[in-house]
């Protein structure tokens, strides 16, 4: 009933908010705002309990990179670059070997005339080169959930250009998998737990318009090999190898991803800088950080299930009046105060998991909009 509930709450988001904020983690329905029967889809096979945050953190997912700029040197669209005259013979390029895709696999047709990767079906290839149509010409826009969890064999994926949504755990525990690549230069959102615990993963091949969800490579040598201190990748902070202290998220983070901070001991602080830029936070994002005292999140739109729970020296939470839902909120610090930059009418239109959860926190609340 959770899950209906909170569909419907999706499909009643103003299209505004897809548009300006670009939305979140559930993927394809926010890249296709207008199809409210995918966004349903999604709920009801589980996608959205824990990651209520899922709403408009697929907002900030979906929306990471800006479009339309145009940078020197390059060519507005719709012109036609200058044409230089030159009486050299010019060289004829190689055509291009027409790439061998997988056959056997197995697709479902949606109503919308888009095909659904669903299963292995009678392919036998151990590298999985997935085609951009199915056998009937649909474009194969989605992999759905689990559809590959728990393979043996598959040594390598190429996903092509076409993909825009890999669903949760779609390759998850895939033991023989050492290589992934995503083709093209479009908007991607790999779900939760996409490649989580693959124990040979070692070899990730994403482009920037790439984003990440909560655990969607944990348990991968790839993410372990980094050792940055912010790991980014399309603006979603996968992992943090900072030493602590007051920890300044890199202005481009637009996603925090679940228990990316999580048991962390020596931070003091966090903070996010007054970029603009729309945010979503993941699943117990800071449980654990028994040092943490001061959180301020600006441009916080949605935030996913009981992030600061374990928290016990949290003292301050600023929570601005753009903030549109929130996760599973039950356990926090009896001391802390949230002080949220909106009304109370404001909070009243703040999604929550359930009204229980609204209450427990709003006794810890200061309205600063009053």
């Amino acid at each position: 009933m959770k899950h209906e509930l909170i569909a419907k709450k999706m499909t009643e988001i103003d299209d505004r908010y897809i548009l300006e904020s670009d939305p979140d983690t559930v993927a394809a329905a926010v890249y296709r705002p207008s199809r409210s029967a995918a966004v349903a889809d999604f709920f009801s096979h589980g996608w959205g309990v824990a990651v209520i945050s899922g709403l408009v953190a697929l907002s900030v997912l979906g929306g990471i990179v800006a479009a339309g700029q145009i940078h020197p040197g390059t060519t507005p669209a719709g012109t036609l670059p200058p044409t230089t005259l030159s009486s050299e013979p010019t060289e004829t390029e190689a055509p291009q070997p027409t790439p061998v895709y997988t056959e056997g696999l197995e697709f479902r047709v949606e109503s919308h005339g888009e095909a659904t990767l669903v299963g292995m079906g009678t392919a036998t290839d151990t590298v999985l080169r997935i085609p951009p149509k199915d056998p009937s010409g649909h474009p194969v826009t989605m992999i759905w959930y689990d559809s590959f969890k728990g393979n043996t064999a598959i040594t390598e994926v190429v996903l092509p250009a076409s993909i825009y949504g890999v669903l949760s755990g779609s390759f998850a525990d895939c033991t023989s998998l050492e290589r992934v690549t995503v083709e093209g230069d479009k908007k991607v959102i790999l779900q939760s737990n996409c490649f989580e615990n693959c124990p040979k993963l070692a070899d990730v091949r994403l482009h920037e318009k790439v984003a990440c969800s909560d655990y969607c490579f944990s348990g991968t040598p790839w993410l372990a090999s980094r050792t940055e201190e912010f790991v980014i990748q399309g603006q979603c902070l996968l992992a943090y190898n900072g030493e602590g202290g007051d920890v300044v998220i890199p202005a481009e983070v637009a996603y925090i991803s679940g228990t990316v901070f999580a048991g962390n001991t020596t931070i003091r602080s966090i903070t996010v800088p007054d970029t603009g830029v729309n945010m979503s936070v993941g699943n117990e994002a800071f449980r654990g950080c028994t040092a943490l005292e001061t959180v301020d999140l600006p441009f916080l739109v949605a935030i996913s299930g009981n992030p600061f729970a374990e928290c016990t020296a949290l003292k301050t939470v600023y929570l601005p009046a753009s903030l549109y839902s929130m996760g599973e909120m039950n356990e926090f610090p009896e001391n802390v105060v949230f002080h949220y930059a909106g009304t109370k009418a404001q909070w009243k239109q703040v999604i929550f998991l359930s009204e229980e959860d609204r209450a427990l926190m709003e006794e810890q609340v200061v309205f600063e909009g009053e």
